[in-house]
């Protein structure tokens, strides 16, 4: 789903409502939580979870460390995922998984607002990097018959 470390942290068990297929997610600014939609197999595996691990209020993911509190840590996240990677042979961070989704997102031609919001990217010069990473090419090839009607001129 594209989220930040600090996202999944803060996401709590109160959040998630799986007859909407949704979660609100705290951002990293703190300003309030916002609705995102749940991809149908997140929201499965987040079910899933929420069963075998018992969780009823409170955090969703619980570190079961020493820590004054039990709230999973961003560290922490990037350990795990850095071990899953590792594990599956993925060369990529958990930021560089966002990157990733942000990539895919305009890569199927959704347009650059849309992954702003599905960033939650508070501003969309900050989406522009992903997009500069597009394919040159293939965008040329889109636009150059574009020029086509102009050379009747």
């Amino acid at each position: 789903q594209g989220l930040r470390a600090i996202e999944v942290s803060r996401l709590g068990a109160e959040d998630t409502n799986f007859a909407t297929g949704t979660a609100l997610i705290q951002g990293k600014s703190r300003q309030g939580k916002e609705v995102i939609y749940l991809e149908p197999m997140t929201a499965e595996a987040l079910r899933h979870y929420v069963k075998a691990a018992n969780v009823k209020t409170g955090p969703l993911f619980v570190s079961f460390g020493n820590r004054s509190s039990n709230r999973l840590s961003t560290t922490h996240i990037q350990r795990l995922f850095r071990a899953v990677f590792k594990a599956l042979g993925i060369n990529k961070t958990v930021h560089g998984f966002r990157h990733f989704y942000a990539t895919k997102l305009l890569e199927s031609g959704l347009d650059i607002r849309d992954v702003q919001k599905f960033t939650r990217h508070a501003d969309i010069s900050t989406v522009t990097v992903y997009d500069d990473e597009q394919d040159i090419k293939e965008k040329a090839e889109q636009i150059f018959p574009i020029f086509r009607s102009l050379y009747a001129v």
